[in-house]
């Protein structure tokens, strides 16, 4: 399932639960170093949209992260698109959002940004690419290296 697949089939769920390694460990990470995926959003006008989440997160995730996945439990995938984030993939947990910080009246977030908070955004990998090679499928642990992959395509055949 790569950036092809879902510009061409939009809103992509798995039939059985997928999880990845990431590079940093975030609150959601298993005790066995795993985080859980559950779809793709897609480009279909829906409320999985692409543009949707963009519009639904704007006030909640740094500028620079567009919201491309989630794992099932409110928290976002997100890819960066800007210069030091570029591609690179991160996890969003939305259990420790600035705003509610800032609501909840904790003084060392009020003179902070949204793009300055990174206490709740976690390095998955540092492309897509890296990304899609550490999948795994829960049910059976199948490697998604071991699946028959395109590269050309990005998808899995």
């Amino acid at each position: 399932m790569g950036e092809n697949c879902v510009l061409k089939y939009g809103d992509s769920k798995f039939e059985q639960e997928v999880i990845y390694k990431s590079l940093e460990l975030s609150p959601c990470t298993d005790k066995n170093g795993f985080n859980a995926f559950d779809s793709f959003f897609g480009f279909d006008g829906g409320l999985d949209d692409v543009s949707h989440k963009i519009n639904q997160y704007y006030e909640r995730i740094p500028s620079f992260l567009i919201p491309i996945a989630d794992d099932g439990k409110g928290n976002l995938i997100c890819i960066g698109v800007k210069d030091g984030f570029n591609e690179k993939i991160y996890f969003w947990y939305h259990e420790n959002e600035l705003i509610a910080n800032v609501m909840l009246n904790e003084k060392k977030y009020g003179n902070i940004g949204l793009d300055d908070y990174w206490d709740n955004v976690f390095l998955v990998s540092d492309s897509f690419v890296e990304r899609k090679r550490s999948y795994l499928i829960n049910k059976d642990r199948i490697d998604f290296r071991t699946l028959p992959f395109n590269m050309e395509k990005g998808c899995i055949d």
